[in-house]
C-alpha cells in the first residue's frame, strides 16, 4: 500500500491507496517540523491511523510538508515516519513542490500557497525553478491565515478597530491583551492560534473595514511574492490553500488590481496528487 500526505501547519491530509486502488482518507494535525518533534509525529499519526490497516504493509510514502525545505527538518519527519512504517520507502518534499504538482503538473507557472502560512514559486513543469523568501509567520507569511489574524489582533490591541467590530470580537472569543500575548509568545503553535481568526474575518467580510483589511494583506503578498519573479505577467498564476479558497473573490480582485490573472484556486492539493500517483 502507498501513503500520499499533504501537510500544512494546521492540518495534514492523508490518503492510503491499497492494492486495489481503493483510497482511504484520514486527517491529522499539521506536521510542520519547525513546531513538532519526531515523537510528536508518531503520537499524532498513531492516534489517527485507520485501525483496520497494518502499518507494515505500507511500502511507499510520499510526504509533502510545510517546513520541509532543509535536510535537518526533513530528518525530523523521516525519523517519525520510518518508526511508524518500517517497511516503507519514504520520499519527503516541500508543500510548495506538492502544490505546484497539483496546480500545474508538467506545465510552467507561478504557484501560490495561502493557508496558515504562505509561499510562492516559479514552477518549470518538473521542479521549483525559483522561490520567493519564506520567512515564517513572524518575519513573513504575508497574506496567510496567520498574517490576517495577526493584523486583526494588532489593530484590536492598538484600539484601531471600529467599536462594533471590537465588541463582536470580544463576544466571540476569550480575548484580552494578556490572553493574546500568552498564546502568541508562550504557548505552542502560535501560527495556528493567529490563523483561527480567519473565521471571524470570513463571518464579517461584508463589513467594509474587514474587506479592506483582507485586501491589504493580499496586496502585500502579491507585491512581495508574485511580482518578484522576472516577467511574472508571462506566466499562468494558480493558488492553493484554505485562505485562498475562503477569500477567493477578494484574492481575485487584488490580483487583477496588480494586473495578474489567477485562473485556478484549489482548497487542497491532496486529491490531484493522489490521481497523479495512481
Amino acid at each position: 500500500m502507498i501513503l500520499v500526505v499533504d501537510s500544512g501547519s494546521t492540518k495534514a491530509d492523508w490518503r492510503l491507496i491499497d492494492e486495489n486502488h481503493q483510497i482511504i482518507g484520514f486527517q491529522t494535525a499539521g506536521l510542520n517540523p519547525y513546531f513538532i518533534k519526531s515523537e510528536d509525529l508518531v503520537k499524532e499519526v498513531s492516534q489517527n491511523f485507520p485501525v483496520t490497516y497494518n502499518k507494515n504493509t505500507i511500502i511507499r510514502i510520499i510526504f509533502f510538508g510545510a517546513g520541509c525545505s532543509t535536510s535537518s527538518k526533513k530528518e525530523i519527519i523521516y525519523e517519525g515516519l520510518s518508526y511508524l512504517f518500517p517497511s516503507a520507502h519514504i520520499e519527503i518534499e516541500t508543500d510548495m513542490f506538492g502544490a505546484s504538482k497539483a496546480l500545474f503538473e508538467n506545465q510552467k507557472g507561478i504557484s501560490i500557497i495561502l493557508g496558515t502560512g504562505s509561499n510562492s514559486c516559479l514552477w518549470n513543469g518538473e521542479s521549483i525553478e525559483s522561490n520567493s523568501p519564506s520567512l515564517g509567520y513572524i518575519l513573513g507569511d504575508e497574506g496567510s491565515g496567520a498574517h490576517l489574524g495577526m493584523t486583526l489582533l494588532k489593530r484590536y490591541l492598538n484600539n484601531e478597530l471600529p467599536c462594533e467590530l471590537k465588541t463582536l470580537l470580544e463576544d466571540q472569543y476569550p480575548i484580552s491583551r494578556d490572553n493574546i500575548l500568552e498564546n502568541v509568545y508562550r504557548k505552542p503553535n502560535p501560527n495556528r492560534y493567529l490563523a483561527q481568526y480567519t473565521y471571524f474575518l470570513k463571518d464579517t467580510i461584508h463589513n467594509p473595514y474587514i474587506r479592506f483589511l483582507v485586501s491589504e494583506c493580499f496586496l502585500e503578498f502579491i507585491d512581495k511574492h508574485v511580482k518578484v519573479f522576472d516577467n511574472y505577467t508571462d506566466y499562468k498564476v494558480r493558488c492553493i490553500g484554505s485562505v485562498a479558497h475562503q477569500f477567493k473573490d477578494i484574492l481575485l480582485e487584488c490580483a487583477l488590481a496588480g494586473e495578474i490573472e489567477i485562473d485556478k484556486i484549489l482548497q487542497s492539493p491532496i486529491d490531484s496528487l493522489v490521481q497523479q500517483y495512481l
